[in-house]
């Protein structure tokens, strides 16, 4: 089983498959044509997360390529262009810089990990050559794809951002698209990367060290120092990717794996901790009493989050405590059952831990938006469940000339403003939202879930194994089951006003709309739609006795084929 965001990899995946490739060879196959056809969200010269299960070992492991910023990257780098305390912050909540250079341009470049990532996978799991892997996404490249409306309405919204980036307008923005009138023109037109093709071409000929070492990394980083950034060669040549066991918790009798890097998983953990206080099972879906417990068991884990997540290698995070049960049950003495609270506060892990905090301050979480997902599984009971992103859409928007690769925007995901955990600086991480999931019954995988939304990925993984578990949906049915999103103090005020914002789908009856409002909550009804994604865009595969089922988004471009 096959399940993706665009048609052309699903079915490269089967295809290896039908080879005789394993699941491993398929999802590096996949996820190389997703770095082409989506190339809103991905690109080589993006990051990236993944849990694979062997079959063979038993393990679930995790590798971890969700980038890092250049050592040259000092911590004041956007201070002196930061907006006035006043001017209206971003949509983290943090204070704007001007021209938006930590989002867009070469100081927001951070090292391209992608590549390192899935050749990691290769080298622990992969039957097939590395070369024969990259050929797809190589004819792909070189052909070209034609347009279709989800690809429009990125390029059509993005057009007046990115159009400034010649190398970008060269590429995407070619033979009169958008036309003068400012419409962009571009459906059924097709879409080639010539350069990167050849750049694809390399790396299966070579191996996946040119990337790092040589021509490749010495032109990129040439380009964007030459356009005012500071990535460098040996920026590339440092990098490897985090691997490991994951983050493991339980719930209800089923093993949990997320990743244990930076992501949104041990948020989902501390949920489902805080679930197994509720009997889920057995609460009316269509009565209010069961959304807002569930909107409550959110708030208290986004509070926490906002509190206590970021960069371990910045700041210490008290991840043994975050996903302990026993600081779960806690937090649920004088839990709000009935209504939103006046106040959110977050729990205090450090003392759960008998140490006092450390850090003396609070990391605050950034949202990332445009990212893909996807599921590989095989006859043998492998298993890849990953996570690919630019970070914002079309990252950077620098396209290095003679490369095709378009560079992901790692300073876009960091406070500009010097002197927290999560602030701009040399070789750290960012935190982020990817949350690949794995889900084990007696060592054996269950599902394999994932989804592309920013913040949202964490609610929607939440709730999608809760759908799954407590109430025995099918993965198709969890993942198209309505959903919501609600989030914790506001994060530029770690105990403070409650944020009362919901977002609820549309079909929900209004009857459960009228009962959150009557508990506290300002409820936000939201519509789903092709061009249009709120809360997240899951996809999965389930193990269910001799069959592979696969779960899609109901909304927006995905698919799932079986062999």
């Amino acid at each position: 089983m096959v399940v993706a965001h665009n048609v052309p990899a699903a079915e490269v995946g089967v295809d290896v498959l039908n080879r005789g490739g394993n699941a491993f060879d398929a999802a590096i196959a996949v996820s190389f044509v997703t770095a082409v056809r989506e190339v809103a969200m991905n690109s080589i010269g993006g990051v990236g997360v993944l849990l694979a299960h062997s079959a063979r070992t038993g393990r679930t492991s995790e590798i971890s390529f969700y980038g890092r910023t250049p050592r040259g990257l000092a911590e004041d780098t956007f201070a002196a262009d930061l907006l006035p305390t006043d001017a209206p912050r971003t949509s983290f909540g943090w204070r704007g810089v001007a021209d938006n250079r930590h989002e867009r341009g070469p100081l927001s470049v951070g090292v391209p990990t992608f590549v390192a990532g899935l050749a990691e996978l290769h080298a622990q799991h992969a039957s097939l050559p590395w070369r024969e892997l990259l050929q797809p996404a190589i004819a792909l490249a070189e052909d070209g794809f034609v347009a279709d409306e989800e690809d429009v309405s990125y390029f059509a919204t993005h057009h007046k951002l990115l159009s400034k980036f010649d190398e970008f307008s060269r590429i995407f923005y070619a033979d009169g698209i958008p036309m003068p009138d400012g419409f962009y023109q571009g459906q059924g037109k097709p879409v080639r990367q010539v350069e990167l093709a050849q750049t694809l071409r390399t790396l299966a000929e070579e191996g996946p060290s040119a990337f790092y070492h040589g021509p490749i990394a010495d032109t990129i980083a040439a380009h964007v120092q030459a356009e005012g950034g500071v990535l460098t060669s040996q920026d590339f040549a440092d990098y490897v990717p985090d691997t490991g066991d994951g983050l493991r918790g339980t719930y209800r009798g089923y093993e949990i794996v997320v990743p244990a890097g930076m992501t949104g998983g041990l948020t989902v953990l501390e949920m489902l901790n805080l679930a197994e206080g509720f009997d889920l099972g057995s609460m009316d879906r269509s009565r209010g009493q069961f959304w807002h417990v569930m909107a409550e068991i959110h708030r208290q884990a986004w509070t926490d989050r906002f509190c206590f997540v970021g960069d371990p290698e910045g700041a210490l995070v008290p991840t043994d405590a975050l996903v302990d049960k026993a600081y779960a049950r806690g937090l649920l003495d004088g839990f709000p059952v009935d209504r939103v609270p006046e106040q959110t506060r977050p729990g205090d892990p450090w003392a759960h831990l008998g140490v006092p905090d450390p850090n003396a301050g609070f990391a605050e979480d950034p949202g990332g938006r445009d990212t893909t997902h996807l599921a590989v599984a095989d006859a043998d009971g492998n298993v890849v469940t990953l996570s690919q992103t630019l970070g914002l859409g079309f990252g950077s928007g620098v396209v290095v000339p003679g490369t095709g690769v378009l560079l992901y925007d790692v300073t876009m995901w960091m406070n500009p403003e010097p002197g927290t955990p999560n602030s701009v600086g040399p070789w750290k991480n960012q935190l982020g939202h990817a949350t690949p999931v794995v889900v084990l019954r007696e060592g054996k995988p269950v599902l394999a879930l994932g989804a592309p939304g920013g913040r949202r990925v964490v609610s929607s993984m939440f709730q999608t194994v809760v759908n799954a578990i407590d109430f025995g949906m099918d993965v198709q049915e969890a993942i198209a089951a309505p959903r919501i999103h609600i989030e914790g103090a506001d994060p530029a005020a770690p105990i403070g006003p409650t944020v009362r914002t919901i977002l609820v789908d549309d079909r929900l009856d209004p009857s459960i709309i009228e009962d959150l409002t009557r508990r506290g909550h300002e409820v936000r009804v939201i519509a789903e739609s092709a061009t249009s994604s709120y809360l997240a865009k899951p996809l999965g595969i389930e193990f269910r006795d001799d069959l592979l089922l696969g779960g899609v988004d109901i909304f927006h471009r995905s698919i799932g084929i079986g062999v």
